[in-house]
């Protein structure tokens, strides 16, 4: 097996366009999103997958990046942490944010509860004009 050295690394890096790079970002804000969510709700692996009708090991995978999910299983993980994702128009001529001070891009908001919930909701406008609410 070949060793992967620094070069390698800094050349699949630079052969990222933007638009990978917002897809990236977009990505490790939602994981972000859910990891948070549980732990502010102070919920195991587990006990989100149980309520997500996920598998904790498929929880666990999501939360380290080792997976690429479908949109409809991030919309059941964000659900029982009140949360969900809705779409926006991108922001045009807003220079990318670095991801260390992605934070500074985010914001919560009161959302108007439905018949049979309320909750807050994180939102996050990224390049590629994805709001995580």
């Amino acid at each position: 097996m070949k060793e992967i050295t620094l070069e390698d690394i800094e050349k699949r890096m630079t052969a990222l366009t933007q638009d990978d790079w917002d897809e990236i970002d977009v990505k490790v804000q939602i994981v972000k999103a859910i990891l948070n969510g549980r732990k502010e709700q102070g919920m195991t692996q587990k006990e989100l997958g149980e309520s997500a009708g996920l598998a904790q090991n498929f929880i666990a995978r999501l939360e380290n990046n080792k997976t690429d999910p479908q949109l409809t299983t991030v919309l059941r993980a964000l659900r029982p942490l009140g949360k969900t994702l809705a779409v926006v128009p991108i922001a045009d001529g807003r220079e990318k944010p670095k991801t260390a001070d992605i934070s500074s891009t985010c914001k919560t908001e009161y959302v108007a509860p439905s018949a049979d919930e309320a909750g807050e909701a994180v939102e996050y406008a990224g390049m590629d004009g994805a709001l995580l609410s």
